[in-house]
Formats: structure tokens, C-alpha cells, sequence
């Protein structure tokens, strides 16, 4: 089990996303937009990463390329991958949100989630415009754009 409070591997979000998700269609995309939007509401909320790696700004979007790359071979196609709880490898704080972000975008389509994620403004544009494509997306970046939203009330 990791320290609650400290960032935890991208395999351990994108598992229990899936585990939540049992009961309907995940693509790779879905994992790899619901990571990230969980990362970024921790950091927005909690002023502390979800993840231990970094995200990168690709040409469709952000990316945590452990999470496209372990999902990739399924293509646009469902995840037929058995889920395994592995909750227990999250603190109760990480947890709880990832849960809460599986939650409130549970009927978002992949390509709702990847449009939200491609908003004027998001860290994913800020980044690709002013870094360049493929550089890393900062995490002050992603977590002033989620602070801002929670201070909001506002969706990502």
C-alpha cells in the first residue's frame, strides 16, 4: 500500500476507474481523459498530485503515456481487460475522489471527455501553445486551472 498522501502510479488510478466502470463501455480513451481530470481535481482541490508521472501535451490532447500506452492495442474499442480492485493502493482522500470524478462524468462519451480536456484555456492548450507539443503539461498549470473551477463550483 502507498503513503495516502503521496502520489500514487497511474496503474493504480486507471485500475479502479475501470473496476468503477464495470458496467459499461471504457475505451483507452476514457481511461486516459478520467486520469487525468482526477489528477487534475486533486491538485485543484487537494494541492497535491494523484499521480507519480508526469502528463504530457500530445497533439490530441493530455496524455499520461503509461495509461495511452498500456491501453493503446484496444484502439477506440472497449477495454476487455478484467478489472481487479485495487482500490486498497489508494488513500482514503484518492479514493474518494477518484470515485467522485468516475461519478460525476459517468455518462460523458470518450469524446465528450477529450473535447472538455481540449477547452480554450486548459492546461492542455496553455501547454501545447506555449511549450510546444509533446513537452510536459506543469503541474501548477493543471492545478490553478482546477482551482480555479472548484472555487467556481464549476465542471471540468
Amino acid at each position: 500500500m502507498t503513503n495516502p498522501a503521496g502520489a500514487v502510479s497511474p496503474r493504480s488510478v486507471d485500475a479502479h476507474i475501470l473496476w468503477l466502470r464495470q458496467d459499461r463501455d471504457t475505451t483507452p480513451m476514457h481511461l486516459i481523459k478520467l486520469v487525468y481530470i482526477s489528477h487534475g481535481w486533486m491538485l485543484g482541490i487537494h494541492d497535491r498530485p494523484l499521480i507519480n508521472e508526469p502528463v504530457e501535451a500530445w497533439t490530441y490532447g493530455p496524455v499520461v503515456p503509461s495509461v495511452y500506452h498500456r491501453y493503446k492495442a484496444f484502439g477506440g474499442d472497449p477495454v476487455t481487460v478484467v478489472p481487479v480492485d485495487r482500490s486498497g493502493e489508494l488513500g482514503d482522500d484518492q479514493r474518494a475522489l477518484v470515485e467522485e470524478v468516475a461519478e460525476a462524468y459517468r455518462d460523458y462519451t470518450a469524446l465528450q471527455l477529450s473535447n472538455i480536456t481540449h477547452r480554450a484555456g486548459t492546461p492542455w492548450d496553455v501547454a501545447r501553445r506555449e511549450y510546444g507539443i509533446g513537452t510536459i503539461i506543469p503541474n501548477e498549470l493543471i492545478r490553478d486551472y482546477y482551482r480555479q473551477l472548484s472555487e467556481a463550483g464549476a465542471a471540468a
